[in-house]
């Protein structure tokens, strides 16, 4: 399986709606679920905790592919990548920190935004040695 997740700051317009039913329709095993935001997450403000997507996320969207024979993974994690690119004009560029997606190139900011330079700030005095550490964890300072 392949799992990408992006947010939206605003109701997806006609032609994203249309762009993301179209890209389900047309794929077998894919799906994606959309999380509403709001209400009392957005009671904290982002930068009271790490997770920084709470006031201007309307709701996330998970994007989900599964696929049984390990033949089809190329194609499955080409067709996700397709997928993911044809919804960058209607979302936020944000992404879900505990959905890890090695093909992010700005995950730092697309996971942490604004709270990125705090997070490495309180990384540098709990674990200066970077031991806590995996592929997109904070990175140290």
């Amino acid at each position: 399986m392949k799992g990408k997740s992006d947010y939206a700051s605003f109701p997806l317009s006609d032609a994203g709606l249309s762009t993301l039913m179209n890209e389900i329709n047309r794929r077998d095993g894919f799906y994606v679920f959309c999380d509403p935001y709001g209400g009392a997450i957005a009671d904290i403000t982002p930068d009271s905790a790490a997770f920084a997507h709470r006031r201007h996320s309307l709701f996330c969207l998970q994007y989900v592919s599964e696929w049984i024979n390990s033949n089809d993974t190329p194609q499955r994690l080409r067709e996700m990548r397709e997928f993911y690119d044809t919804m960058r004009p209607y979302v936020s560029g944000a992404a879900y920190v505990n959905y890890c997606d090695l093909d992010l190139s700005d995950w730092p900011i697309a996971y942490w935004g604004m709270n990125l330079p705090r997070l490495k700030q309180i990384k540098s005095v709990f674990d200066p040695d970077n031991v806590f550490r995996h592929a997109q964890s904070v990175p140290p300072t």
